[in-house]
């Protein structure tokens, strides 16, 4: 064992906690509420929802409704349970559903019977910006108008699974200034915009999903791929001999893993520090600083040890030193040479950057750095110095420094388990999860279906009167998600439909703003004119980099107001805008050198001609020239006289180039590509 010994985790405290968080069922009686309905819930007007649970077998379940709705279950083998309640028309008044049964009671208060709109995002959704932002003076004024007691957010936990899910793992949070849900600013605002407009509750139940090409949010029923059942099973089998071979290993019960304190009064594998166990030769290797998540542990989420071996000259053991590392996630136990120099719990503040003194004489002519580090698999890692920085060991009295980032030789050594309250000892040598089970703990989000099992998948008896959906950036990264793109969109439009059991559900696609290539913006908008009634397109393609609303906050905020502005137009219709859907090109037609192209959902058509136009035209060869173009109704003429007989036309493709037409209030029309029709011909 190391020199220094740990602290000893008290048996005594972790019972008592235990204790405490148990006293609410010392009875030993199961009896739980899935959270989709919870307390500060938006339920749809008008709709059977499902509310169900957990209990003990054999339990009977009595709901009842302050408006005079009443149900029962009972739970079988599987202790689950499900009832469905029929909810009123919609009003303002906060209501409770009361869950019983005879020996326990639970009343799910401030619940708001309205409108529900589901948005699935392709992006990763930031934090909500905080009020506060020096280079944006407009954010105070933009937290007191979203400040609205009648809207709520669900935001659904990003992942993935090969299996269907049953219970959405979410949260909802009233949209106030105190309480700001982690979704995206344009969902946000879409919902504050439709319930100021509609004057009744409105939910969104938001998912995002940053790296998930839009094959993983299709149903996998609908999968036209002969191999998908195979991949699933295959990474199945893995997923489950890992499983397996966790519950045949020894465990710790612990605190939870992100507090401040949490596993520093644990010995995990200390041996590591003084070299007592491991041959660290056979090691891995990743950079530090970096996350450890793209550098071979994709979805580890537990405890691993840095080892970084380093020469120094002989004088610097004569003097004080620091060790630089800058900000962990989630907490470390740094030694050098055997000797314990720092850890994230002593510092003053949890955003303290890691800067340890390592005292006279521990410093050696070769060095060895070893760091236990806990954390979650997304963003674990050494973050390294604010300032950019090197990681290093400083000696201010010689004016000495030693570069020690780079190459760390790393394994995992303990796993959480997935309600972090376990931890399974897979030891340091001869460990077979470094060598047969990494990447099997996390599905891959790539997966066809994966997403859709996650996210929306559970949704299939909690009805919703629609959907806003953003994909298209990560598809632009493969060509082969890019070529399946189009198919996949009307798929997916099948998938949420199925989902909420509503074969006319309507579902709004934005289309991506740059810089995702034209060939996915037209690939969004052919497949929306091809996916039938009810289908609508909202073009992002004017918010990029150069446009005026080059803010993070004016962008989501712009995304919003076009999304809830073609709702209350097309889904609730609403007289004011007059027209608020987007302009959709309907066919091309050439006579000599002019193109014409007719527009659906348009009556007085603009083309701002003060910027360069987005208007190309191409011949037989597809070699594209700008077109001049001007607008008259619902059709826009352009010529161009490079091309004597056109056969393309396109619009919005290059990223560099702003979109120059806009609809009756303003929508802006989205990228397309059309092939032209002659009078001689009909070919589109």
């Amino acid at each position: 064992m190391s020199t220094i010994k740990p602290r000893i985790f008290s048996t005594l405290a972790l019972l008592a906690t235990l204790m405490v968080a148990m006293s609410g069922c010392s009875d030993g009686v199961i009896f739980s509420i899935d959270p989709i309905v919870s307390s500060g819930a938006v339920l749809q007007q008008q709709s059977l929802v499902t509310i169900s649970g957990r209990a003990t077998p054999g339990t009977h379940i009595r709901i009842t409704t302050d408006w005079d709705f009443s149900v029962t279950s009972s739970t079988g083998p599987d202790s689950l349970w499900k009832a469905q309640i029929r909810t009123p028309a919609a009003d303002t008044v906060p209501h409770h559903v009361t869950v019983s049964t005879t020996a326990k009671q639970q009343i799910v208060y401030n619940i708001y019977i309205g409108e529900v709109w589901f948005a699935a995002d392709q992006r990763e959704a930031p934090n909500f910006p905080k009020p506060a932002i020096p280079q944006d003076s407009t954010a105070t004024e933009i937290f007191d108008w979203l400040d609205d007691n009648l809207v709520r957010i669900f935001k659904i936990e990003k992942g993935a699974s090969h299996k269907p899910t049953s219970v959405v793992d979410g949260k909802w949070m009233t949209l106030t200034r105190d309480s700001r849900p982690s979704a995206s600013l344009s969902v946000t605002s879409l919902a504050k915009i439709l319930q100021d407009s509609l004057r009744i509750p409105l939910g969104i139940i938001s998912a995002s999903n940053g790296c998930a090409p839009c094959r993983s949010w299709v149903s996998p029923s609908l999968s036209d791929s002969d191999d998908i059942h195979e991949k699933i099973d295959a990474w199945n089998a893995k997923h489950n001999e890992l499983a397996n071979w966790l519950s045949t290993l020894p465990t710790i019960n612990i605190p939870h893993p992100y507090t401040p304190d949490a596993l520093a009064t644990t010995s995990v594998f200390d041996e590591v520090i003084n070299f007592s166990l491991p041959d660290i030769s056979e090691w891995r290797t990743m950079t530090l600083p970096g996350l450890w998540s793209n550098q071979g542990l994709p979805g580890f989420d537990g405890i691993v040890w840095l080892i970084k071996e380093v020469n120094l000259p002989r004088e610097c053991a004569k003097h004080n030193a620091k060790l630089i590392i800058g900000n962990v996630a989630d907490n470390d136990l740094t030694y050098v040479n055997q000797t314990l120099v720092g850890s994230k719990v002593d510092r003053k503040s949890w955003s303290e950057p890691g800067v340890y003194n390592i005292p006279r004489s521990v410093l050696k002519q070769h060095t060895t750095i070893a760091i236990r580090l806990n954390g979650s698999h997304r963003l674990a890692g050494i973050f390294g110095p604010a300032d950019g920085s090197n990681i290093r060991i400083e000696i201010p009295d010689i004016d000495f420094s030693a570069d020690i980032s780079g190459q760390w030789n790393y394994v995992a050594a303990a796993k959480f388990s997935d309600d972090k309250r376990l931890l399974y000892l897979m030891g340091v040598a001869n460990n077979p999860y470094m060598t047969d089970f990494r990447g099997y703990d996390v599905t891959p989000c790539s997966h066809r279906g994966t997403v859709f099992n996650k996210v929306i998948a559970p949704l299939q008896e909690f009805p919703f009167a629609g959907a806003v959906c953003h994909f298209g950036e990560v598809d632009m990264t493969d060509k082969h998600y890019a070529e399946e793109f189009p198919s996949e969109i009307a798929k997916f439009v099948t998938s949420i439909r199925e989902t909420a059991n509503n074969p006319y559900l309507p579902v709004v696609f934005n289309q991506p703003a740059p810089p995702t290539t034209g060939q996915i913006r037209t690939s969004l908008t052919d497949a929306v004119n091809n996916a039938g009634p009810n289908v609508y397109i909202v073009s992002l393609a004017d918010l990029g980099p150069s446009s005026s609303f080059n803010t993070l906050t004016k962008q989501q905020m712009e995304e919003g107001k076009r999304d809830a502005k073609t709702i209350l137009s097309s889904v609730y219709g609403h007289k004011a805008p007059a027209n608020a859907l987007c302009p959709i090109p309907r066919a091309a037609t050439a006579e000599y050198q002019v193109v014409n192209v007719e527009f659906d959902n348009a009556k007085s058509l603009h083309v701002d001609t003060s910027t360069p136009s987005a208007f190309e035209i191409a011949g037989a060869d597809s070699t594209f020239f700008p077109a001049k173009a001007l607008a008259s109704g619902k059709w826009v003429t352009m010529f161009s006289h490079m091309v004597a007989e056109p056969v393309y036309v396109r619009y919005a493709w290059a990223d560099s180039i702003p979109p120059t037409l806009s609809g009756d209030d303003g929508m802006p029309a989205p990228a397309f590509c059309l092939r032209c029709k002659t009078p001689e011909t009909d070919d589109k």
